[in-house]
């Protein structure tokens, strides 16, 4: 059986689960009945579309497209900010979806059957999709635009119906995912100034609380890993400081190296057995990430003496 990732750990305890009466609930303000309509107006060939729109939802590839935008940019005041934005976007989601412990729909309608221990509310994708998407648009001045904007918003909104159509989620779980990253994305963009740590310390209190309720996943430890790590690497940095990529070679090996590291320790983390070593394991991802620009930088200089 082939799973699609997601953003959640496992269900909690079982009274906790009938406490809320999850099924009853996906009734009202999940809009299960209005779900399953979009569910039957999707024919196969929709549906195989919608399952490859997903994709872009990805945790992994959101974090690609984060950490390509951050090592390749010319100033990295804005990437950075990102990588604070969407800390924070997951630390909540996992710690919502682990409180709550709402379940996804029936496993037999799931067209792109997603982790059988993932609970469903609210929408990780549609969470983190405008979190980074919309956060593009906010933080590059280049991308500041009515078409860039709208562009964004179309790509979120497919996003979102995508995990509806393919049958993971529900519509109320996706459009308080969407409301929740539009919030996050207004909030801190309003509030917290130049204070990146700050955000990053806050995001890892934010996942506190999906560490510590009952759960059976890994999702809440990797990401209070990574906001120590990035708590870490701010807190010494600034990526503003950070030169950018100026040649051909720099840009590869910043990519493909990073790429490498990052992804082994992303699968690092999800093969870790003790939950120490999953937070370990995410906050080195985080670290080799922010810091990798400033590592490049240091080698630099012995590579053109040695020329």
């Amino acid at each position: 059986m082939t799973h699609t990732p997601g953003w959640s750990s496992g269900r909690g305890s079982g009274d906790r689960q009938r406490f809320l009466r999850p099924h009853e609930n996906a009734n009202v303000y999940r809009f299960r009945g209005l779900s399953e309509s979009i569910r039957e107006l999707a024919g196969p060939v929709v549906t195989d579309i919608f399952a490859a729109v997903t994709r872009l939802g990805d945790p992994f590839f959101l974090l690609a497209v984060i950490a390509v935008y951050y090592w390749l940019s010319d100033e990295r005041g804005g990437p950075a900010w990102l990588v604070a934005y969407t800390l924070f976007a997951v630390a909540v989601t996992v710690s919502l979806k682990n409180g709550l412990a709402l379940p996804r729909p029936p496993v037999d309608v799931q067209a792109v059957p997603a982790e059988e221990l993932s609970n469903g509310f609210p929408s990780g994708h549609a969470l983190g999709a405008t979190v980074v998407y919309g956060g593009l648009v906010a933080v590059d001045d280049r991308l500041q635009s009515v078409s860039w904007a709208l562009g964004a918003g179309v790509l979120i909104t497919l996003i979102a119906l995508s995990r509806v159509v393919i049958g993971v989620h529900y519509v109320g779980d996706v459009v308080v995912g969407v409301a929740i990253g539009c919030a996050i994305l207004g909030a801190l963009w309003v509030v917290v100034a130049e204070r990146r740590a700050s955000v990053a310390a806050v995001a890892a209190l934010c996942a506190v609380p999906g560490v510590v309720v009952p759960h059976r996943g890994t999702d809440a430890f990797i990401v209070l890993g990574g906001c120590l790590g990035a708590v870490g690497v701010f807190s010494l940095v600034d990526p503003v400081s950070l030169p950018a990529a100026d040649t051909l070679v720099s840009k590869v090996t910043l990519v493909v190296g990073g790429g490498l590291l990052l992804g082994g320790a992303y699968g690092l983390s999800f093969v870790a057995g003790h939950p120490l070593t999953t937070v370990a394991a995410g906050a080195v991802m985080l670290g080799v990430a922010l810091s990798l620009p400033l590592v490049l930088n240091a080698l630099s200089p012995r590579t053109t003496a040695n020329g």
